[in-house]
């Protein structure tokens, strides 16, 4: 059955219960089956119906048997979370991490420059 919002597009189906035909003996049924499905919207638990199937005979409809999702469809997970889903949040963090090292060292080498500047005035002889 189609499943709108789901992780897959579709849902496999299964009779709800058994459909018995009574023949004479040794004569071969005619039946036919018209499968009606409903198109769902996902979560879909499994025993869902999901739609229904007559049994005709002869053109007339002898049966009714509701059709039931035979396996769950959870609702599907939001864009970017499939199969690379990790891939964002793990470049968030080696590039904020990055960006916090190289913040540091900035700082850092501001300090040392300070230090290194009045050093270096301190040695210079103005007397020449």
């Amino acid at each position: 059955a189609p499943v709108h919002g789901g992780e897959r597009p579709s849902v496999p189906a299964a009779l709800a219960s058994q459909v018995q035909v009574v023949t004479a003996k040794g004569q071969e049924p005619a039946v036919r089956m018209d499968v009606h499905v409903d198109p769902v919207m996902a979560p879909v638990p499994p025993g869902t119906q999901v739609g229904r199937v007559e049994v005709l005979q002869e053109g007339r409809a002898i049966s009714s048997v509701p059709l039931v999702a035979a396996a769950a469809d959870p609702i599907a997970r939001p864009a970017g979370r499939g199969a690379h889903g990790w891939l964002v949040p793990a470049l968030v963090i080696v590039f904020g991490t990055a960006l916090i090292g190289y913040g540091t060292a900035v700082a850092k080498g501001a300090r040392r420059r300070r230090r290194g500047l009045s050093a270096r005035f301190r040695e210079i002889d103005f007397r020449r």
